[in-house]
């Protein structure tokens, strides 16, 4: 079952990210062109701890040159067996249309938060309007924030398409809208087709909102001062320069934070969601007999609960062979495991790669 949840999670995550991400206008008072690009961007607001932005001034759409960092992404915070994957998601990337021909101080960090924050507060939006007041059980509170330009059109018949344990796990995380990357391209020296080394140097904006509701604590980058380029840094900075490598790790360490300060699960909680049965269906297409495996209503909701890998202990199953066969895509070669000279922890254990592949 955890295998079958990883293989949904992973080919789920590659559509959203990779191959053609949505694309969304970076002009706050335009709506993305169709409505469908528009809930599709909105969705993947949902349940996110951070969002990569492209801007690209090439301008080629369909988008599809982020295979290779959305690949590295997804090997750096997945863990296999252990990551909560049920409803949780590390990041969404976006590719922005834009006016190529925009002076530079249109991208200062002041605008790229108002564009920032005008597209969660459209998600935030669509949301508050997909889950009904009289559906709320409280478990997941309506945030009702200001928007910064007119709500973006959406036809009511495609506000209705998921089931209410869905729409009740709709939640636009506190991280999400507490900082976010911005990447430019091209950058000097850099190809989106490269190795892993070469991905951690790719400079990106770390970049604050100055929205705490909902955090812990709040966010500082005095710990990346010695990690920040071209002098970005400096005390109360609340925006910096960085090679995506050590960005990536530092929100990394933020969503422990936060998930430890939450009682070891980010919220919504899966196990706490009113009405949510899908691992129950899951487990009855698997053969769940309960005079042999148990009461099925004990089972708990969690797939990071459902494999001890001190006992199985090699990753196998669709998930391991998806993510494999995202790794050793047309887009990714570069990132293939079994290349001799991939970087050493490139996959999660060389290891335990299918015999007969690495040599």
């Amino acid at each position: 079952m955890r295998a079958r949840e990883e293989y949904n999670r992973r080919s789920r995550e590659y559509c959203r990210s990779s191959y053609v991400p949505t694309s969304i206008p970076y002009e706050c008072s335009t709506p993305p062109g169709y409505n469908d690009q528009a809930v599709q961007s909105m969705r993947s607001c949902k349940n996110t701890t951070t969002a990569l932005y492209i801007f690209d001034k090439r301008q080629h759409f369909p988008y599809a040159r982020a295979m290779d960092i959305e690949c590295w992404l997804w090997r750096h915070w997945f863990k296999p067996y252990v990551s909560d994957i049920t409803l949780h998601h590390f990041s969404s990337t976006f590719v922005i249309e834009y006016d190529t021909n925009l002076a530079d101080d249109e991208f200062h960090s002041e605008k790229l938060i108002a564009f920032h924050c005008n597209f969660y507060e459209q998600a935030q939006r669509f949301r508050d309007i997909t889950y009904p007041e009289e559906e709320n059980d409280g478990s997941t509170p309506a945030i009702y924030g200001p928007l910064r330009s007119q709500p973006w059109p959406v036809d009511r018949p495609n506000l209705y398409t998921q089931s209410f344990s869905e729409r009740a796990a709709f939640v636009i995380q506190p991280l999400f809208r507490a900082l976010f990357l911005a990447l430019f391209y091209p950058q000097e020296n850099i190809n989106f087709c490269h190795t892993p080394e070469e991905l951690e140097r790719v400079k990106v904006q770390l970049i604050l909102t100055g929205t705490t509701e909902g955090l812990s604590a709040p966010i500082s980058f005095e710990e990346l001062q010695d990690e920040a380029l071209d002098g970005s840094y400096h005390p109360g900075a609340t925006a910096i320069t960085i090679r995506i490598g050590p960005a990536v790790r530092f929100i990394m360490r933020l969503e422990q934070r936060e998930i430890a300060a939450s009682g070891g699960a980010l919220q919504p909680d899966v196990a706490k969601l009113r009405g949510w049965d899908q691992h129950k269906t899951l487990a009855k297409k698997f053969g769940w007999i309960e005079e042999r495996d148990g009461n099925l209503d004990d089972l708990t909701p969690r797939s990071c609960e459902w494999v001890d890998p001190n006992i199985f202990k090699k990753w196998v199953g669709e998930g391991a062979v998806k993510t494999l066969s995202l790794a050793m895509g047309w887009g990714s070669m570069t990132l293939n495991p079994f290349r001799k000279d991939s970087e050493e922890d490139w996959w999660w254990d060389r290891k335990l790669l299918p015999q007969g592949k690495d040599d």
